[in-house]
């Protein structure tokens, strides 16, 4: 039976309809873990606004740069007005993403936050990073995985300030006894 011949493009692409990892599985993993360490390192070094707002450009700039190159050199897509107009409501929703969290890391002290940014920045990472099998991740992004990941961080806070201290009260007392 004789062997089928691929050009790079159709091998890089894949087959319609499954996503492909361009640099492997442990590869997407290594980017997706990479962008979430550092993520999670400079939210908790950030103590002032100005800073939160500096910190929500790179992490916007830094994930949507993921996306474009695995798209530009895996994928060799070719960028149009669909695609800006949903990298920047992306990227817009990239730095609420990031802003959240670290603003109720500093404001409220919260221990969950930082766990939060990671385990979403590495999922965001690792979706950006796969290529083909879909339109766009971009159109997915913002409208399925963003709001079902902010209402997990909704739930986490609220667990965290107020159920564990009306839990901790019935074990332990009430605060300041």
């Amino acid at each position: 039976m004789p062997q089928e011949v691929y050009s790079d493009r159709e091998h890089v692409r894949g087959v319609p309809g499954r996503p492909k990892h361009p640099v492997g599985l442990s590869g997407t993993v290594a980017v997706a873990g990479v962008a979430a360490s550092l993520a999670t390192l400079a939210a908790e070094s950030v103590t002032s606004p100005g800073w939160v707002a500096v910190g929500a450009v790179c992490y916007s700039v830094g994930l949507l740069g993921v996306w474009a190159a695995a798209r530009r050199l895996f994928y060799r897509i070719d960028f149009d007005w669909r695609h800006a107009l949903w990298a920047g409501i992306s990227g817009l929703l990239l730095a609420v993403q990031w802003t959240l969290p670290v603003t109720a890391g500093v404001v409220v002290d919260s221990v969950v936050t930082p766990v939060w940014l990671f385990a979403a920045t590495g999922v965001t990472a690792w979706t950006f990073f796969r290529v083909g099998g879909e339109g766009s991740i971009l159109f997915v992004w913002p409208l399925a995985l963003f709001p079902v990941a902010l209402a997990v961080l909704l739930l986490l806070l609220v667990g965290e300030l107020v159920v564990a201290p009306q839990v901790a009260e019935q074990f332990v007392g009430p605060a300041g006894s």
